[in-house]
């Protein structure tokens, strides 16, 4: 996976296993007020369940939240003994963005110029009306099985202007 882009689409190892959704949300300002939800399908109980899906949000300005909002990634759960969790999906916010920046992330996956890669519980802790769901099947948030949460920041930062 690029820093920038959920992966395909969730997956899982039947031809009908239910994988989670992809969703890309390209906006000059994207205004989230409901549920975005990639999540896997339930399993019948014979089968290993599907890894959630990826949630890719890109804006010319920040996203705004509402306190209704939430974005969900959850990997399928597992049905029996024999069956296994599915894993977490993806979702990737990109802030400040270009024009030129969000086709160069469509085309190539990177960016023309840098852009900061936001600490999750940093961006979380400063986003608090905002419901993330990246919990695999078992309902782990943490560890290899879990899903990832990205934020690509391009806000301009201060410049220094030296005069002689």
């Amino acid at each position: 996976m690029k820093a920038a882009e959920p992966a395909p689409a969730g997956d899982g190892d039947y031809a009908d296993s239910g994988g989670g959704g992809l969703g890309r949300f390209h906006a000059w300002v994207n205004d989230i007020a409901e549920t975005i939800d990639a999540s896997a399908a339930p399993m019948p109980a014979t089968r290993s369940s599907s890894s959630g899906g990826g949630v890719w949000l890109v804006s010319r300005f920040a996203p705004k939240f509402a306190d209704t909002a939430s974005l969900h990634v959850r990997g399928g759960y597992r049905c029996t003994q024999y069956g296994k969790a599915g894993g977490g999906g993806r979702i990737a916010i990109g802030i400040h963005l270009s024009d030129a920046q969000i086709r160069s992330l469509e085309t190539a996956g990177t960016t023309d110029r840098p852009a900061r890669l936001d600490d999750t519980a940093d961006w979380l802790a400063a986003h608090p009306s905002i419901a993330i769901d990246l919990a695999d099947g078992e309902g782990e948030t943490a560890g290899e099985h879990a899903g990832t949460f990205r934020v690509l920041d391009a806000t301009p930062r201060a410049t220094t202007l030296i005069l002689r």
